[in-house]
């Protein structure tokens, strides 16, 4: 009897690398990496990018009142200044905030969000004395070979709507991704309301001599109103406080100035391949 052995040749799967850190595979990686992609995304359906974050181990989110509100992000128990954000590799640290330089999740929108990658742990190694609690790396939908759009409109009680929508495809040789949505929390609080335009961009040149060169960019405008933690909210009758208005002939409430946040973030990429 005489036996033959062939090689077995066999299609490696498509392996899943994590852009922060240390760009290694999703099982080399370690278990202080936690990503959340486009399909999961798509699958939750969340209102925000707030409730995608709540689902991470090691991280808690605090969000004083409701939508259009601080959030601050406490990693392993650290600082939100010590948690690291970066939007499509670019740093997107406040550091002249109330919060001693950490980044307010409550101006992103969703939109064109196609990827979220949480290290946990230090990685100041990387990326400086910033990261010493972990890293969020939010990265943006790009642009395909093929033409793709999409919209989408909600509405709700309150009079919530939200609308939005992207365009992405080739660009002659190149490709991009443009995006932009409106939302109008509307008023479901008294005297709390939040009104956000947010506009998003990509571009990706084809690659010469092995070098690949990427352009992005976030624009979003947000105003809101709300009343200050230790206000206790609104509150009928009694006399009116200083800076109060007077809502109507039988009701006082405390009013506070609104406030207005406007958030630009760019970047360029360069990757050698």
């Amino acid at each position: 009897m005489v036996l033959i052995c062939l090689p077995t040749i066999a299609n490696a799967a498509p392996e899943n690398i994590i852009v922060t850190a240390t760009r290694l595979g999703g099982e080399q990686a370690g278990s202080n990496v936690s990503v959340i992609d486009e399909k999961t995304i798509q699958a939750r359906n969340p209102g925000s990018v707030v409730d995608l974050l709540r689902d991470f181990p090691g991280l808690f989110v605090q969000q004083s009142g409701g939508r259009g509100s601080v959030v601050s992000l406490f990693t392993r128990g650290a600082k939100p200044n010590f948690t690291l954000v970066l939007l499509d590799g670019v740093k997107a640290n406040d550091p002249t905030n109330t919060r001693g330089g950490s980044y307010d999740f409550s101006t992103l929108d969703l939109n064109d969000i196609a990827r979220i990658e949480f290290v946990r742990g230090p990685a100041s190694a990387i990326y400086g004395s910033d990261a010493v609690g972990g890293v969020i790396n939010i990265i943006s939908r790009r642009g395909g070979d093929h033409l793709e759009a999409g919209l989408k409109a909600e509405g709700g009680s309150f009079d919530y709507a939200r609308i939005a929508g992207h365009v992405s495809g080739p660009i002659g040789a190149a490709t991009g991704n443009l995006g932009l949505s409106y939302t109008d929390n509307g008023m479901p609080v008294d005297g709390s309301s939040l009104k956000n335009t947010s506009l998003d961009g990509s571009l990706a040149l084809p690659e010469i001599a092995g070098t690949a060169v990427s352009f992005n960019g976030r624009y979003s405008n947000s105003i809101a109103t709300s009343f200050p933690d230790s206000s206790g909210g609104p509150r009928p009758g009694g006399p009116a406080q200083p800076g109060s208005s007077r809502y109507s002939g039988r009701r006082v409430w405390r009013a506070w100035p609104a406030r207005y946040g406007r958030l630009v973030e760019h970047g360029a990429g360069l990757r050698l391949l």
